[in-house]
């Protein structure tokens, strides 16, 4: 079902591109997904070519690395859709929903919206964040968690050859079995570069990049 789908969004990015940009899009695409081969060095010509934005995900599970691209936006969720057919919700770079991966998340949100204008007058905000996982047996497992975000210096990182000067945020998440911290960095206009956050179940780790905006 996700390959029908992925095929179904590859050929409405490809509508309306002229033939050198139709195979330009589809020899990305190709480098970027092919399974079980010595990864392939990207550089960012090569992902400007597709013309649209691309997000990068990294995480310590099975699937090391792969490129995505949004499909549809709404509310301030975005769905992204890989080449190999796994796809990931997200709100601001914060995942809210994984398929594909062996991650299971079916979703994660906080008690309370997140206010960047609150943070940027370094307060200190207090809530509790939700995660709920998909079981092997097809049934659910849920963790809550105690949080806090604050802001931190600004920091210089790095995407793809690409430095960025930006704000910086540190969010704090426990409970009974486990605390972990959460990495946020966001420009000016409050668009949100890139994070780094930490699930619950197994401590699996994901950075997420905003490689093209």
């Amino acid at each position: 079902m996700e390959i029908k789908k992925y095929l179904f969004i590859l050929l409405v990015l490809l509508t309306g591109c002229s033939e050198t940009k139709q195979e330009q899009i589809k020899e990305i695409f190709s480098l970027l997904n092919k399974k079980n081969q010595k990864e392939r060095i990207v550089s960012r010509g090569d992902l400007e070519t597709i013309g649209y934005p691309i997000v990068k995900i990294i995480t310590n599970g099975l699937i090391k690395k792969t490129y995505l691209l949004p499909i549809t936006q709404r509310n301030g969720y975005t769905n992204y859709v890989s080449g190999n057919g796994q796809s990931i919700t997200t709100n601001k770079l914060s995942l809210i929903r994984t398929n594909g991966f062996d991650i299971y998340l079916i979703s994660a949100y906080s008690s309370e919206q997140i206010k960047i204008e609150k943070i940027q007058k370094k307060e200190k905000l207090k809530y509790k964040k939700f995660y709920e996982y998909l079981t092997p047996s097809f049934g659910s497992e849920s963790f809550v968690l105690e949080c806090m975000s604050m802001l931190k210096e600004k920091e210089r990182i790095e995407i793809m050859n690409v430095k960025y000067y930006l704000n910086k945020v540190e969010e704090t998440c426990i409970n009974e079995k486990t605390t972990f911290l959460n990495y946020y960095w966001f420009d000016e206009d409050n668009y949100f570069w890139k994070t780094t956050q930490t699930l619950p179940k197994n401590h699996i780790t994901v950075d997420l990049e905003s490689v093209i905006k």
